[in-house]
């Protein structure tokens, strides 16, 4: 005879107390001595049944070989116990086929079906095993290894301790409502080995792990909550239909158990918008992954977290997220301790080919609902109008992203506190970072080692009524036109305690300011700004009007010290009160102030049409003029130094005037004396 069937294990099978009678289905055997029957109690301990003392073997028809038979155990089990059937062939060969002997082919017949049957005893073995794609080389790959340890998990944590490998089908209860009512306590594990309509909610319990083979699916229009553990590897396990509120005990959530595909043709919008509202309900993190190495998942609308959710790729080279005509992520308020890494977004057609309306990543908020402490890290964003966008955003850390051929790198607006953008790359063609919306403060953003490149064509900030921010030791390569680092009032908003320091600002385009200082609020005046060691300077081609303009009389109290600037009109335009320049490099044209400020230890020219600048020496303060003061108080000693010096008929050289009084009194031979050096030798 042949052998037909390539079964070489029937069951679990479950008992239910009465049962003794357990049919093996399509299952050849030879003789009955050649079959395991094992019972599994409900504290998943496994023994061995013994023929004739336990059970007995009724074959189809009567005789061997048989193929199928039943087993018909003696005692009957309660439910919750297990009988599962198994092949178990001799590996030796009995038979001695003599030199010219008689042709028995019954004899013939029996060896070859027994050489087959002990060849799917083995495999049956083998499937119980991980392996590795036929296609893959001596190194097992993550996403499968991961995918199988999964599928396999309820045996290797039996082994240290507290999961149950009991397994019971689906198919033998016929539904999974039914299953779960029949199972009642029991520790076991319900493989999914047939599709399931639910015709109600169902809550399947702590006590039932749920473990799919092949690519059956559980749907139907109702909610599903899973308490217990679920094993599925990167097939579908979950209709478009159903609704899962909550996978407690998974250890991660797959968008392929919804039927992504992630193959950058099939939409899979609403399979990981199931994943995400699973892994929110669930509060455990959803991998955007697969078997493939590269994974493009398609979307065609915005992926929306509504609350707090961990989204985690295999790398920003490995795993897309490929948006076509929609924007990317949209946490919406008040979504908190979120967090993104490892993988990319990117728009179908970029924004610098076409330009769009779209916007990778958004963190949405309002007054009394802010989203706090998210975070992104080592996203790759490619092609976006906005790349992330914050409103209302509070101590969030984006960090380690790579943002390109984009228009806005990051924009904020609302009342945006403390956060922490660092070690990004961003190259834009428009404005890397835009904060502020004209009505709210921005405060305590934190902006550092960062490489902006803004390809000749974009800016590097416009700050909007910022206060206590920092722009620290970042690269600003290939500035385009117009202003690069603008810091200004807005509305009712000054701009109080901002910090640029240790910056590299290169203009790769002919441009009008690098750093603009602008507050226009005589009832709240900008101050205390510090502009510390930066560099800034046009590339060969290129130029740069003014390397620092402090634009107008509201600006007070700036302190510039340690800078680099090579400009070719004015290294810097100050037109601020109080402000401080001390220790800077000048390198262009020079230095021009119209108003009073102190200036010690610079280098470099000072263009004579400035006004008055002062140095301070203790209480003595040394100003340096055209004319002696007319108006002003000074203290006695104040110092002016005449900045027209030239010989008079007398060959006397007028250096300056120095105070007689303290007061606002301001009479030459009073209040001033005239300071005079001769111009020769002796004195005439």
């Amino acid at each position: 005879m042949s052998v037909s069937s390539s079964t070489a294990k029937t069951g679990p099978l479950a008992c239910n107390g009465s049962l003794t009678a357990f049919p093996s289905g399509a299952f050849r055997i030879l003789a009955a001595d050649e079959i395991t029957v094992t019972l599994t109690n409900a504290l998943v301990e496994e023994s061995e049944l013994t023929l004739a003392t336990d059970y007995s073997i009724s074959p189809t028809g009567g005789t061997y070989p048989a193929d199928s038979f039943t087993v018909n155990t003696v005692a009957t089990y309660d439910t919750g116990y297990l009988i599962t059937i198994s092949r178990n062939n001799s590996f030796t060969q009995g038979t001695s086929y003599g030199k010219q002997g008689p042709f028995d082919p019954q004899i013939h017949e029996t060896d070859f079906d027994r050489t087959v049957l002990r060849d799917q005893e083995l495999r049956e073995e083998l499937d119980r095993c991980v392996k590795q794609s036929i296609s893959d080389d001596d190194a097992l790959d993550a996403a499968e290894y991961l995918a199988a340890c999964e599928a396999d998990a309820a045996r290797a944590e039996a082994a240290v301790g507290g999961y149950p490998t009991a397994e019971v089908y689906l198919s033998s209860y016929g539904s999974l409502s039914t299953a779960v009512s029949t199972i009642g306590s029991a520790e076991v594990t319900l493989v999914i080995d047939q599709d399931d309509t639910l015709v109600a909610d169902l809550v399947i319990p702590p006590n039932i792990s749920l473990r799919q083979v092949g690519d059956n699916a559980i749907d139907g229009a109702y909610d599903l909550t899973i308490n217990g553990r679920i094993y599925v590897g990167l097939s579908q396990v979950f209709g478009p239909l159903v609704t899962v509120l909550r996978l407690d005990n998974a250890k991660q959530i797959l968008p392929q158990w919804w039927g992504a595909k992630a193959d950058a043709s099939n939409d899979d919008t609403a399979a990981i918008q199931s994943a995400v509202n699973a892994g929110i309900a669930s509060k455990t993190p959803v991998y955007l992954t697969s078997s493939s190495g590269t994974t493009e998942f398609k979307i065609t609308s915005t992926i929306v977290c509504s609350s707090e959710v961990t989204i985690i790729g295999a790398g920003e080279n490995k795993t897309t997220l490929l948006c076509v005509g929609c924007s990317g992520i949209q946490f919406s308020a008040p979504a908190t301790r979120c967090t993104l890494r490892g993988f990319g977004i990117a728009q179908a057609i970029r924004h610098t080919t076409t330009p769009n309306t779209y916007t990778a990543i958004a963190f949405l908020g309002s007054t009394g609902s802010r989203p706090y402490w998210n975070v992104v890290q080592n996203i790759f964003i490619d092609g976006f109008q906005r790349a992330i966008y914050g409103n209302w955003m509070w101590e969030t850390t984006i960090t380690q992203c790579k943002i390109l051929f984009s228009g806005t790198g990051i924009d904020l607006d609302g009342v945006c506190a403390n956060n922490y953008f660092h070690t990004n790359s961003i190259s834009v063609n428009t404005l890397a970072l835009n904060f502020g919306d004209s009505t709210n403060t921005i405060e305590g953003i934190h902006v550092h080692s960062n490489l902006i490149d803004c390809m000749s064509l974009g800016n590097v900030l416009d700050w909007k009524g910022a206060a206590y921010c920092k722009f620290n030791d970042n690269v600003c390569d290939f500035v385009g036109a117009g202003t690069g680092l603008l810091i200004r009032s807005a509305g009712t908003l000054p701009t109080v305690g901002n910090s640029v320091r240790g910056n590299y600002i290169a203009f790769g385009a002919n441009a009008s300011e690098g750093i603009r200082l602008l507050n226009s609020l005589a009832s709240s005046p900008g101050h205390g700004n510090v502009l510390f060691s930066n560099v800034i300077f046009p590339y060969s081609g290129s130029t740069l009007s003014t390397g620092l303009l402090i634009d107008g009389s509201q600006e007070e109290n700036t302190i510039v010290s340690c800078n680099n600037i090579t400009a070719g009109v004015y290294d810097v335009n100050n037109a601020g009160l109080n402000s401080i320049f001390t220790s800077n490099l000048f390198q262009g044209n020079g230095f021009y102030s119209t108003t009073e400020c102190i200036y010690t230890d610079n280098k470099g020219s000072v263009l004579a049409s400035a006004d008055l600048l002062t140095r301070v020496f203790g209480k003595i303060t040394e100003y340096f003029g055209s004319a002696m003061p007319t108006s002003g108080s000074y203290v006695s000693g104040d110092i002016v130094r005449y900045t027209g010096l030239s010989i008079n008929v007398n060959n006397m050289v007028l250096t300056g005037w120095i105070r007689l009084t303290t007061g606002s009194g301001n009479v030459l031979g009073t209040d001033w004396a005239a300071q005079y050096v001769s111009h020769v030798t002796p004195a005439t």
